[in-house]
């Protein structure tokens, strides 16, 4: 019979590559549209080439093995209706101090995140003139970044402990923000470029981090509802922010907009600096993972 710690330990290690797979999967797309609408083909091929890569993660989706579909090795007791199981995710949440900072943090960010993703394309083309090549490779270098952020996220951990890198990366990111009211001032298109080298790496090695700390003070039973409902409640902050941002942008203009948006990601990001022990359970749990 598998030792259970063994399994966590393996577990562990798949987390970076899901969250790196489903970050660079979504930035990758505009990457490569933007290159192909300035300098290959034009926009009409460019949305054909989009909507057959659709086509083609659907004929993936389909050939994925039945064998996935075989329930976890330690499922919550059958005897419980999925309204208490829900309830008892809830719990979780609310007895984990982590988790509720995680929340904040991200939520945060998400708000700075969702503005400043609904603004960038009409702040790069409108107010700072960058053509369509230019902007399909600010995108592309986000990709090359998250793809950093990826390989590094694992080493970064274990150089700097798992709590650490979930603080710094987090706060990182948050400054990184600034950069895109800075490219207003001068030389736009290497700003930009530096934005998506320091968001990218820095928000995927936090993704990451995040989400395997989360993994570990979460029962194991506990876990897809614990992500499904925080990943819900997050992702909701998105539109929220694009809606907010998009418009106060209409009343008093974009960039002091994303200088707003980037002050409140900012102000979110400290939550996961205090109590100087609020990673103390992580950090030791991801150590008894690694010594397995």
């Amino acid at each position: 019979m598998r030792h259970p710690v063994h399994r966590g330990a393996r577990q562990s290690r798949r987390w970076p590559a899901l969250t790196g797979a489903r970050t660079i999967g979504q930035i990758s797309g505009p990457a490569l549209g933007g290159v192909l609408v300035g300098l290959v083909v034009g926009a009409a091929p460019a949305l054909l080439v989009d909507s057959a890569a659709y086509a083609v993660e659907a004929m993936l989706l389909f050939a994925l093995p039945t064998a996935l579909n075989v329930p976890a090795d330690q499922p919550g007791p059958s005897s419980r209706s999925r309204l208490d199981a829900t309830r008892e995710g809830l719990t979780v949440i609310r007895r984990e101090r982590l988790l509720r900072r995680q929340a904040l943090a991200a939520a945060g960010l998400n708000l700075g995140g969702g503005a400043g993703g609904a603004l960038f394309v009409l702040c790069a083309t409108r107010d700072l003139g960058l053509p369509s090549w230019q902007l399909g490779t600010v995108y592309a270098t986000f990709t090359v970044a998250t793809s950093a952020g990826v390989l590094l996220a694992t080493q970064v951990a274990r150089t700097i402990g798992l709590g650490r890198a979930t603080q710094y990366c987090a706060l990182g990111a948050a400054a990184a923000l600034f950069l895109i009211p800075a490219a207003s001032l001068g030389c736009a298109f290497p700003v930009l470029i530096a934005y998506e080298l320091a968001f990218g790496s820095m928000a995927t090695v936090w993704s990451i981090a995040m989400t395997t700390g989360r993994q570990l003070v979460t029962p194991a039973h506990l876990r897809g509802r614990v992500n499904a409902f925080l990943q819900a409640v997050l992702t909701g902050t998105m539109p929220i922010g694009a809606l907010v941002g998009g418009g106060l942008a209409a009343r008093f203009g974009i960039v002091p907009v994303l200088v707003g948006v980037a002050v409140v990601a900012l102000m979110a990001s400290p939550s996961l600096w205090f109590p100087p022990d609020l990673h103390a359970s992580v950090d030791r749990a991801a150590a008894e993972k690694e010594s397995v």
